[in-house]
């Protein structure tokens, strides 16, 4: 296999992994419920209920449908959704999202190079490696949710609720990235190796051969 067929997949794959971490973000599906409540589904700027009142909401207020999580209309339960370790996996979920982004643009330019031994192995390298730090960010905004996202004081009716799509996009999102940056992080370790050794061996040729004297 060719090093631009390899950095033509490492596109493809970045690509999809790009996607699937766009929809996850912007999708409201990470926790759903399994039967029909007060609670329907939630996401990670999203939450939709179906007559839901709060129990600590002394004005009794009812909420009906979809809302953002920053809507003014539900200021009075905003603490209750976002709760510190949610916030954690919004941050941590946009930060994968805009470095993934950067990395695909990063992919793209190594894919498209005309010339690819005059790519440096340091830009490679650090092309694996802000794909990876994306996959980090991922994994930890998605175990983080796997973790916290079953808490008995966060949604209602916690034993009838259960991960949503959005989270098993997530999840596959994170895989995809941690694939194209292993690929891309042995390409250029590869790749330094092998200027590494030329320059040694280019250099022991002169030792040994050195030139004529004119």
């Amino acid at each position: 296999m060719t090093t631009r067929l390899i950095n033509l997949s490492c596109l493809a794959i970045s690509f999809v992994a790009f996607v699937l971490n766009l929809t996850a973000n912007s999708s409201d599906r990470w926790w759903v419920a399994i039967k029909r409540q007060e609670f329907e589904n939630v996401g990670l700027w999203q939450i939709c209920f179906n007559h839901y009142r709060h129990r600590f909401d002394f004005y009794g207020k009812i909420y009906q449908g979809c809302w953002w999580v920053f809507s003014p209309e539900i200021y009075k339960i905003f603490s209750w959704i976002s709760q510190p370790w949610f916030r954690a996996v919004q941050a941590f979920s946009t930060l994968s999202m805009v470095s993934m982004l950067f990395a695909l643009i990063m992919t793209a330019v190594l894919a498209f190079s005309r010339e690819l031994g005059k790519v440096s192995t340091r830009f490679i390298l650090s092309t694996a490696m802000l794909t990876l730090t994306s996959a980090l960010f991922m994994a930890i905004a998605v175990i983080t949710f796997a973790v916290r996202g079953k808490d008995r004081d966060w949604m209602p009716r916690w034993q009838q609720n259960w991960y949503g799509w959005s989270f098993s996009v997530a999840v596959s999102s994170c895989i995809l990235q941690v694939v194209s940056g292993s690929i891309l992080l042995f390409e250029g370790t590869n790749m330094k190796l092998v200027k590494n050794y030329m320059e040694k061996m280019y250099i022991q040729r002169k030792r040994l051969f050195p030139p004529a004297p004119r």
